[in-house]
């Protein structure tokens, strides 16, 4: 298979697939590979990306990439079933190994983000991503629009998404405002505004729906359902058991008491409860329609049908370039515009460009976002590649100078996902002014609730509790870890929530 312009080849077995030459055909050398990436590959097995097994013979190079137990995505939507709960989580995946990367000093843009070069295990939570940890390593695309493409591409698979919710989707890939951490929180949007799932009509009729908000009590947890459902009991076997039957009026008196338990049962979980407010919630319900309003109806249902036909049946490069989808007059010109009508329904307009081929500022004047979602702010380029701003909020981890007996000078506060610590004034979090320390020396990075420690390649190496430790090598710290750094020696401490 070819990705990127990089010929890979796909072993027999299936175990592996190998990378021996560059794009143009020239035999990979040990000079071809980044330093820091191959070290990093080589001591560790970094998440959710395909392990590479580096073979050397005379100065050529080969990078096999292990796939075993793992098929491409390619494969997998030929033969799977795909929901839109798949979709969900095969794209949350993705956009949290490209955010992360930073934690593993890798290049975002080093990842190749295609049917082909996506592998995918067990089930759609469980991916690999191919990465390139070459020198010079280009591509056609930067990483964030080849995420556009494959959301495009894999978006025309999904079995269960609104037929609404797929426009709105295609809109949103040509939002300005579009980003890796955006598209994240829209698909999250859509998953709990439950809209999109229709059981098991292909792409829903949206028409036929609407969205209500109506006002509930928040749900119950697990233990006060159990209480008050006992206490439900209790009432009813004290009722039947202590209610007299011998005539129909007590009988009814003891239905008429039931009854009214299991009201109360019903207002106490659903409608009302002391001292709790309660909340407003979306809810999906079948339109009402008006006599008046169905030929309006039908003629919107219409409408929206050849728009999702239409771009169902284009491909990305067509549905990038395109300005907007519109419902063609039959008299109507558009040979100065873009391409006719197709079958006399349809009709793509094409982008307006300037004298050097750049897009307008109309170019999304036609895309708007419903109000579905709340976009975040766009991201910083150098936030998105580097990864490592901190976290707002008060720490709980902590580096505290050590002299080999007692704790010394200030506690230095750990924030954020990764935490550089160098002589390098501007890029590192923690800057040590000591010529010992080298100018990108060690990163500490945070997996769940605790931090681990990695030396990334410093002349004069690191320790914890007097080990020397593997450069590039991940090690997770426990309280009161000792870590040394060339002369100097910190005290790791975690504050007790």
């Amino acid at each position: 298979m070819n990705i990127s312009g990089y010929d890979i080849e796909v072993k027999g077995n299936k175990k592996q697939t190998s990378l021996e030459y560059d794009e143009n055909g020239k035999r990979l050398t040990i000079d071809d590979l980044n330093e820091t990436e191959y070290k990093m590959f080589l001591y560790n097995e970094i998440d959710r990306t395909l392990p590479i097994n580096f073979v050397k013979e005379n100065n050529n190079q080969t990078l096999h990439f292990n796939t075993e137990n793992y098929a491409s995505l390619w494969e997998r939507l030929e033969y799977d079933e795909f929901r839109f709960e798949d979709f969900y989580r095969l794209i949350v995946e993705i956009c949290n190994t490209l955010k992360k990367s930073g934690n593993n000093l890798l290049n975002i843009e080093k990842y190749c983000i295609s049917e082909e070069s996506i592998f995918v295990g067990e089930g759609y939570y469980d991916i690999k991503l191919m990465y390139m940890p070459l020198r010079r390593f280009e591509k056609d695309e930067s990483t964030e629009d080849e995420l556009k493409r494959l959301i495009f591409n894999v978006s025309k698979r999904i079995s269960d998404m609104d037929r609404e919710d797929y426009i709105n989707l295609c809109q949103y890939l040509k939002h300005p405002n579009f980003s890796i951490e955006n598209i994240k929180n829209y698909l999250l949007d859509i998953k709990n505004s439950g809209i999109s799932l229709q059981g098991d009509v292909p792409y829903g009729n949206s028409d036929k729906f609407q969205v209500k908000k109506i006002r509930t009590m928040p749900p119950l947890n697990r233990k006060e359902k159990l209480y008050s459902s006992l206490i439900a009991i209790v009432l009813l076997a004290v009722i039947w058991s202590q209610m007299p039957l011998g005539s129909n009026i007590l009988l009814g008196t003891a239905f008429l008491l039931s009854a009214g338990v299991a009201g109360a049962l019903y207002v106490y979980w659903k409608k009302w409860r002391p001292g709790v407010e309660p909340v407003v919630v979306e809810k999906k319900v079948k339109k009402k329609i008006k006599k008046s309003a169905v030929e309006e109806d039908a003629f919107e249902n219409d409408h929206r049908v050849k728009v999702f036909d239409a771009l169902r049946a284009m491909d990305y490069d067509a549905f990038i370039s395109a300005k907007e989808i519109v419902q063609a007059e039959e008299d109507h010109d558009f040979s100065e515009e873009g391409e006719h009508a197709v079958s006399g329904e349809m009709s793509f307009k094409q982008e307006d460009t300037d004298s050097e081929g750049e897009e307008t500022a109309d170019e999304v004047e036609s895309f708007e976002l419903t109000d579905k979602t709340t976009l975040l702010e766009a991201e910083d380029d150098e936030e998105l590649k580097r990864n490592v701003r901190l976290e707002q909020g008060e720490a709980k981890d902590f580096l505290i100078p050590f002299d080999g007996k007692n704790d010394i000078g200030d506690a230095v506060s750990i924030l954020g996902e990764n935490f550089l610590i160098g002589r390098h004034r501007e890029e590192s979090d923690y800057h040590v002014d000591d010529s010992n320390i080298s100018r990108k020396h060690a990163m500490l990075i945070k997996n769940d609730d605790c931090y681990s420690f990695k030396d990334i390649g410093s002349v004069n190496g690191s320790k914890i509790n007097d080990a020397a430790l593997v450069p590039y090598k991940l090690y997770e710290l426990k309280p009161d870890d000792v870590i040394t750094l060339g002369e100097l020696s910190f005290r790791y401490r975690v504050k007790e929530v």
